[in-house]
């Protein structure tokens, strides 16, 4: 049957009715529904609604089992249905994709996100499918599915680098996480056509800035070798700084490498002490075993999402992933070639100096002026001071060689503050420059040495400009604070399972209310502040890292009580003053 005289108006008010309402679309993929005029088709099989007015319509061969509207309304089944797109009107509201909440900084009020649980997993919510054994050592840990969920074989090639594709390429895609920004890269950079249709929000168009906004961040100008004249001119100090990228391999390998060349006694790192436990402890091998053990968990799809969100999901999984368990780790290995390398017979005693603000500060800031003041001039010129001041006060305890390890975006301010406390830049190396031997570290610092001091005067008003005595100058960690780091984390590596790594938990009830007075986040609900401590949640609050390795690590809630012990044991030393420093280093 066919009514002609339907227009627009009556195909709203029929969906009105039915408790739906019209999307319109952009494009059509059947040319039998390409027309202008408005019609109301009925046959036997199947029922159309076609609103076509200066606008197409997208329309679909089943019907979703929660829009029912229309075949209860004419008392057809579902299945039997063909209809332009129709939405219901039940409060759903989409997830934001990763770049706007990156740009929103949190999720905006109003209703929760509750997807539709109807799609196919592998195991339960409780139990991680993609871990055969979860008594084995966590350093061991092995993924045995692949990140579609289907076993590995023994003998099946698995690649966590493979591009994302729909076809058969020869070789499963892994299911860990990537470990770097480079592998994700690689994995995602050469998406086909195919898969980046399936992609939510222009996913793929939001990777695509990002690979290009990271282009050349680790390689430009990442090495700078200054001169220090020190106190009456003597002693020159030569002090580099190395430039890394958060999420770089790349870096990692240029951090250690400037240290093993440039033979410092003292190092300083873009860190605080209250990231101790998590950056110098908590083993590099750990870290990768929670983003693993997390994306394998994703990949068995315990929400129970259909495919399409499965898909979007899992590539917003290994980008978090590495956001989350994969930055800052150059830190690490720097101080790792700094612990190896042998200390020769007239050298000082090594001694390490954390200069970063503390992170529960800088939190403080983006909390009351939001996300975009952390990367604005006076945030970033007031870090930039603050890691000077450590890197000038470990200069008048008499290092010859200094190396700082800051990030790429702080290194030009870092740079400024130098010059202005009387340091002389001497030479500046880009990465493929020390990659391809067309420079040599070894010999900026040799030069840096022996240069001639122009500003000693300059040198000398250092502690006026930077504000020595009113405020902290660092943290730092003597010889025998490095060598219990040290042991502590190879005790972790050697005792730690999988099972006392990350274990499973149920996510805490949300209590809706109307609005969030004078912090974020949700507001706790009654019993919320009774029972056990919890531990480090992550992957929806249905993982987490137990409070006892949290403890044992020094991290989160226990950093502060972990560094108090430190410096109890004479390890570690917070201070203002560059006398008192002297005085603990001796």
């Amino acid at each position: 049957f066919i009514w002609p005289s339907f227009n627009a108006h009556d195909v709203h008010r029929l969906l009105v009715c039915a408790g739906m309402t019209v999307e319109p679309m952009q494009n059509a993929r059947n040319p039998r529904m390409r027309t202008r005029n408005i019609k109301f088709l009925l046959t036997a099989s199947a029922i159309g609604l076609v609103c076509l007015e200066h606008t197409r319509y997208w329309c679909h061969h089943r019907a979703h089992p929660r829009d029912t509207g229309i075949s209860a309304l004419f008392g057809l089944h579902p299945d039997s249905m063909t209809f332009a797109k129709v939405v219901s009107k039940r409060p759903w509201i989409d997830p934001l994709p990763l770049h706007q909440r990156e740009e929103m900084g949190k999720r905006p009020p109003g209703l929760p996100y509750n997807p539709v649980r109807d799609g196919r997993g592998v195991g339960s919510s409780g139990v991680n499918f993609a871990v055969e054994d979860d008594e084995q050592l966590a350093k061991d840990m092995q993924i045995r599915i692949d990140r579609w969920g289907r076993t590995i074989m023994p003998g099946d090639k698995v690649s966590s680098t493979a591009p994302w594709t729909a076809h058969d390429n020869g070789v499963l895609n892994s299911a860990t996480a990537p470990m770097n920004w480079e592998e994700v890269q690689a994995r995602y950079q050469s998406v086909d056509h195919s898969m980046q249709v399936d992609l939510k929000r222009g996913l793929h168009k939001y990777l695509n800035e990002k690979f290009n906004a990271n282009s050349g961040k680790d390689e430009f100008r990442s090495i700078r070798t200054f001169s220090w004249p020190g106190q009456g001119g003597s002693s020159t100090s030569a002090i580099t700084l190395v430039g890394v990228a958060k999420y770089s391999a790349r870096s990692r390998q240029l951090a250690a490498r400037v240290v093993y060349e440039a033979e410092p006694t003292a190092l300083l790192l873009q860190l605080c002490r209250e990231r101790v436990g998590r950056y110098l402890v908590m083993p590099d091998e750990h870290l990768a075993a929670v983003a693993n053990y997390a994306r394998g968990f994703a990949a068995t799809n315990p929400l129970g999402v259909k495919n399409l969100l499965y898909r979007a999901d899992m590539l917003e999984a290994d980008v978090e992933l590495v956001q989350a368990w994969r930055g800052d780790l150059a830190y690490a290995d720097a101080l790792e070639e700094f612990v190896q390398a042998p200390r020769r017979e007239n050298d000082l005693p090594k001694i390490v100096c954390l200069g970063d603000a503390r992170s529960s500060r800088l939190e403080l800031l983006r909390r009351e002026h939001g996300n975009k003041s952390l990367t604005e001039k006076p945030a970033v010129s007031m870090r930039g001071k603050q890691l000077v001041r450590g890197l000038i006060s470990l200069a008048t305890m008499g290092h010859r060689s200094i190396v700082g390890v800051v990030d790429m975006e702080i290194l030009a301010s870092v740079t400024t503050w130098l010059e202005k406390a009387g340091a002389r830049l001497m030479t500046v190396s880009d990465t493929s420059d020390i990659e391809e031997g067309r420079h040599s570290i070894a010999e900026d610092v040799l030069s840096a040495q022996q240069a001639l001091p122009r500003d000693v005067d300059g040198a000398l008003n250092a502690p006026y400009v930077l504000g020595f005595g009113q405020s902290s100058i660092g943290s730092f960690i003597n010889d025998d604070g490095l060598e219990m780091l040290k042991q502590r984390k190879q005790r972790l590596l050697k005792l730690t399972r999988v099972k006392d790594l990350v274990k499973h938990c149920e996510p805490d009830k949300r209590w809706q209310v109307a609005e969030n007075l004078f912090r974020e986040g949700g507001t706790p609900g009654p019993g919320a502040l009774l029972g056990p401590p919890k531990g480090l949640r992550f992957e929806y609050d249905m993982l987490e890292i137990p409070p006892h390795y949290l403890k044992d690590a020094g991290m989160e809630s226990y950093a502060p009580e972990f560094w108090e012990s430190m410096c109890t044991g004479g390890f570690a030393l917070d201070t203002k003053e560059a006398s008192e420093l002297l005085w603990w280093a001796a």
